[in-house]
């Protein structure tokens, strides 16, 4: 009985730590999933992002200016395009940023987009988190 607790344990660890730097290798970043698939948009496929408040509507969001990483850029086009007529869902740290969306066309995300922010306060985390 002793060894199968000493083989648990030891086959247990190394999946908590696998599933623990899983999560952490998506902090601090927004994560796009439609379904069974997502994006993760990473720090290197972003060159800047800034805040977008607008007074008359009371909307906030960021605007994110994509880096020159076309890889990046394809994905997240290909996720979008690929799932048309099917909502998306933004989470940041787990947190959704906005409710889930519907895809009603084909997008190019180009240069970069407009992402809807549900309050100030997650915006400015999120600013903050693809600032460093």
């Amino acid at each position: 009985m002793k060894r199968f607790k000493t083989k648990s344990l030891l086959l247990s660890v190394p999946a908590l730590l696998l599933l623990g730097c899983s999560s952490y290798k998506e902090k601090d970043q927004l994560k796009y999933v439609v379904g069974q698939d997502s994006f993760t948009l990473s720090h290197k496929c972003v060159a800047t992002a800034k805040l977008q408040d607008n007074k008359k509507t009371n909307q906030t969001g960021v605007i994110i200016n994509l880096s020159d990483n076309d890889q990046c850029k394809k994905k997240l086009n290909n996720l979008i395009n690929s799932n048309e007529g099917k909502d998306v869902s933004v989470y940041f740290n787990e947190t959704p940023v906005t409710s889930p969306v519907r895809i009603h066309s084909k997008i190019d995300v180009g240069n970069g987009y407009y992402q809807s922010v549900t309050n100030k306060e997650l915006a400015i985390d999120i600013l903050s988190a693809y600032d460093q």
